[in-house]
């Protein structure tokens, strides 16, 4: 029998796993899952989820667990395989209220229909003062602490979401045990403790090595109410965690969980990963230099740097939070594919569909096709990449966007056109900046479904960055770096990480390389969308304000 080990990637709408061999890497099945219930729309009550909330049944994500290790071992490619270890990562900060026993607060009767005890995705927004609040105290307070956050802290962060829930919703505050990352309880159900991973606890919940959390004094100075968060976040006693990073040892499987996933109770888990960390171990990356975009419904840009000093304008610049010995460096775009599919849900004329179905192609597929057939001279319009916001470099979740340009002759494929410029645009600006600040990119590899499919998308990124681009040929690469982490785990291989990660096979890869017809086109355009994120970010608040207007 060969070794094998699982990876298991829980992304927005699904789960994405692989089984692995572990002497060479090479993947022997795959299998997805889609949630049940998606993103909630209502609760058992009929009640509809209110205007703002952004959540996912937490049920759904233990059951894609069960069913796609159970998929992956009943595959013919597993019956010679010995499944060793596991391996998982997840959305962040995806943050579930659960019980002592893990349990989610949405299971007791009491709070099935209360939006605040269900699972609260990453892109939920509603967090956006208490960002504010927070980035305010530890300017004051430490801002050293602050700047590995890039400056600023994000609504998106676990930490954010819970004082907003314990300032506006004590009653869910005060019944949940804790408040756990998607991938923390996961790892936890597996190995039936608290399995809490350093790189989310560190970049999205103001853990520090050698240090811990922050007491209840730092809490009390920014609100009284808050004074009790540290006693949720981590309610466990030390004694009781295990805490480390992805590659390490977190425990083993419980003999429950190994019975109902047809494992092995010696099979061993690895801490949990945020999925975009995940892609770039998944894409093979191993030193610094080369940067991974995940494209997706939001776009993620991370890349390993030997440079300790912090970055503003991103997520998180963090050592040893991607691959140990390095600097991880972490940056988004909070809306990319959504962008793309509100506009064909909500603003494309039907003639538009028929016409795919009648040529036999999907929708962004003809609205591509359709862009070719336009003449050279109709003009390029200009938008802001700010649909859901803006993650990187602004840091501002509460900005709206806008399109300019459109007259009555504008057709819908220049509209999607230029929301597909606006994306490479935002990616180029969060570029700048990091290389701005000492970190080089020699490289740049796109991962992800809408990399592969959209095949325009990555020449204008191409032509937008003026840098060649490889689009791995690999859909799930977040579960493919969770199983690296796996094997590391198993073999109790952390300090060898590099040495492991080189010696597995990877994906193969299309370029594309910038069209310099395109350069100074796409210059001009570029520093038009400078200036207009600067004077709606800066100048003028109606990004903001407009949003609060009914």
């Amino acid at each position: 029998m060969e070794k094998g080990v699982i990876g298991l990637d829980f992304g927005s709408l699904s789960c994405r796993g692989i089984l692995m061999r572990s002497a060479d890497g090479a993947i022997l099945a795959e299998e997805v899952y889609p949630y049940s219930h998606g993103i909630l729309e209502s609760f058992p009550d009929g009640s509809k989820v209110p205007d703002g909330y952004v959540l996912q049944d937490p049920h759904d994500f233990r059951d894609a667990l069960v069913e796609v290790i159970r998929s992956l071992l009943a595959s013919p490619q597993a019956h010679d395989i010995t499944v060793t270890a596991v391996g998982i990562d997840a959305t962040a900060s995806t943050v579930i209220p659960v019980l002592e026993n893990f349990e989610p607060l949405c299971s007791l009767d009491s709070f099935k229909n209360c939006p605040d005890a269900y699972a609260i995705m990453w892109k939920d927004h509603r967090a956006s003062a208490e960002a504010v609040i927070l980035t305010d105290a530890l300017q004051q307070s430490d801002p050293a602490w602050l700047a590995q956050f890039g400056g600023s802290i994000g609504a998106e962060a676990l930490i954010t979401k819970v004082m907003h829930i314990c300032r506006n919703k004590p009653g869910v505050f005060s019944n949940a045990y804790s408040f756990m990352e998607m991938g923390d309880w996961l790892t936890s159900l597996l190995t039936g403790m608290p399995t809490l991973s350093k790189p989310t606890l560190i970049c999205k919940n103001l853990y520090r090595n050698h240090v811990g959390y922050p007491g209840k004094e730092f809490f009390e100075a920014i609100d009284r109410r808050l004074s009790d968060i540290p006693s949720k976040i981590i309610p466990w006693k030390a004694d009781k965690i295990s805490m480390g990073y992805p590659g390490q040892y977190a425990g083993k499987i419980t003999k429950g969980m190994a019975n109902k996933l047809g494992l092995k109770e010696i099979t061993v888990v690895t801490f949990a990963q945020m999925d975009g960390y995940a892609g770039l171990v998944g894409a093979g990356v191993a030193g610094s230099g080369r940067l991974v975009l995940t494209c997706g419904t939001s776009t993620g840009f991370f890349m390993l740097s030997k440079n300790n000093e912090p970055v503003h304008g991103v997520c998180a610049s963090v050592r040893d939070s991607m691959v140990p010995g390095y600097t991880g460096i972490a940056a988004g775009q909070a809306s990319a594919g959504d962008s793309f599919a509100w506009f064909v849900d909500h603003a494309l004329p039907a003639s538009y569909l028929n016409e795919a179905k009648e040529h036999a192609m999907d929708i962004h597929s003809w609205l591509c096709q359709c862009i070719r057939n336009l003449p050279g001279n109709v003009p390029h319009l200009l938008a802001l990449d700010w649909m859901n916001g803006n993650k990187s470099p602004l840091n501002r979740s509460d900005l709206s966007s806008l399109i300019l340009g459109i007259t009555l002759d504008t057709k819908p494929e220049q509209i999607y056109r230029a929301m597909m410029e606006a994306t490479a645009f935002g990616a180029k600006c969060i570029i700048d900046v990091i290389e701005s600040q000492g970190n080089l990119i020699s490289g740049i590899i796109a991962v992800g479904g809408i990399a592969q499919k959209n095949p325009m998308l990555m020449q204008i990124y191409a032509d937008v960055l003026q840098k060649p681009i490889e689009v791995l040929q690999c859909l799930q690469t977040a579960a493919l770096g969770s199983a690296v982490s796996a094997i590391v785990a198993e073999t109790d291989g952390y300090s060898r990480w590099e040495d492991i990660a080189s010696r597995l096979k990877r994906a193969k890869t299309t370029a594309f390389f910038p069209d310099q017809s395109k350069k100074q086109l796409y210059k001009e355009l570029y520093r038009q969308y400078l200036e207009l994120s600067d004077y709606f970010s800066n100048v003028n608040p109606v990004m903001a304000e407009l949003r609060t207007l009914y």
